[in-house]
């Protein structure tokens, strides 16, 4: 078999493994490619400055006095407050659990409740004043948690979650 014989040969192989990666990734679930790959070390480390975003969110708006007076009283105060100490609660178990070793899918369900969470604090937290220092947290909260969202296949905006 002649040198040039050989060189094609590869090429063609080359070039049929080529066809094939780009038919596999066309495949329906494909579309998990694009995902950033799974990171439990690197993921477990963002549940835990998620917790502590939460924390410092929930410390403020259940021991700062003068914060919550900004805030009001009735219905929507409490609702923000709740829902608050849910998320709190919520990234302390998605914390725990990818401590644990937990994997994506045993984990995913509690990031689908934190976007909902998320979600539930913007519309609830419209009637307050954005620029107030006690929603502060309330940002880098959010920003860790859209760090977190596409290692699950979550695509979220600055408007909610997917």
């Amino acid at each position: 078999m002649s040198e040039t014989h050989r060189s094609i040969q590869a090429l063609r192989s080359i070039r049929s493994g080529a066809l094939a990666a780009v038919l596999i990734m066309l495949l329906p679930g494909a579309s998990l490619a694009a995902d950033p790959t799974w990171d439990q070390a690197r993921l477990t480390k963002l549940a835990e400055e998620l917790y502590e975003s939460s924390s410092d969110l929930y410390t403020t708006l259940y021991n700062d006095q003068e914060a919550m007076g900004r805030f009001g009283g009735g219905d929507a105060s409490h609702d923000f407050k709740d829902t608050v100490r849910i998320l709190h609660s919520e990234t302390g178990h998605l914390k725990a659990e990818l401590e644990k070793g937990k994997s994506r899918a045993e984990t995913r369900p509690v990031i689908k409740r934190l976007l909902e969470l998320n979600d539930d604090l913007q519309v609830s937290g419209q009637r307050f004043d954005p620029q107030d220092d006690a929603l502060g947290g309330f940002a880098k909260f959010e920003d860790i948690l859209h760090r977190i969202a596409p290692y699950y296949g979550l695509n979220v905006d600055r408007k909610g979650s997917k």
